[in-house]
C-alpha cells in the first residue's frame, strides 16, 4: 500500500464469506472499487487501537430482493451514536488529518448508480457498511 493508506504497519485478519453467484449490476467497476478500497482503509483505521489478535475485517457479498449486496466489518470501536447521522456528510470527519470526503465520495458513487450504502454498529463491537445495487434484469443480466 502507498503511504497514508492506512495499511502501514497494520496486521489484521481479513475473512470473506462471498456469495458464490451474485447478479450482475450495472456500474463503473472503477467507481465501486474505490468504494470498496476507501472502506476498507476506513475500517482497518478504525481497528487502530484494536488488540492484534482482534483485528479483523470481515468481507460478505449477499443477493436478494433484486440487489447485490457487499457488508464490512470492522472490529474497532464503532461509531458513536450521535455521529452515524452525519458520517456521510462532505466535510464531516472524526480523524485529525482527514478532510471528511471519503464516505461522502463513497454515497455519491453508490447512489449515482441506483444503490445505498449505510453504516450500523455491531452488537458485539465495531461497525459494518453495507451498500448494495440494483441487480440487473432480462437480456442485460447476460
Amino acid at each position: 500500500m502507498h503511504p497514508g493508506s492506512g495499511f502501514e504497519g497494520d496486521i489484521f485478519e481479513l475473512g470473506l464469506a462471498l456469495a458464490p453467484a451474485l447478479p450482475s449490476v450495472q456500474a463503473a467497476s472503477v467507481e465501486v472499487q474505490q468504494v470498496l478500497v476507501n472502506l476498507l482503509i476506513n475500517a482497518a483505521q478504525a481497528m487502530k487501537n484494536t488488540s492484534r489478535e482482534l483485528r479483523q475485517i470481515r468481507i460478505e457479498t449477499h443477493h436478494g430482493e433484486g440487489r447485490a449486496t457487499v457488508r464490512i466489518r470492522d472490529h474497532g470501536c464503532g461509531i458513536s451514536p450521535e455521529r452515524l447521522n452525519s458520517i456521510f456528510n462532505p466535510f464531516y470527519t472524526t480523524k485529525q488529518s482527514g478532510l471528511g470526503m471519503g464516505l461522502a465520495i463513497c454515497r455519491r458513487i453508490i447512489e449515482a448508480h441506483g444503490g445505498h450504502i449505510k453504516a450500523e454498529n455491531h452488537p458485539d463491537g465495531g461497525a459494518f457498511f453495507s451498500f448494495s445495487l440494483p441487480a440487473l434484469s432480462g437480456p442485460e443480466a447476460e
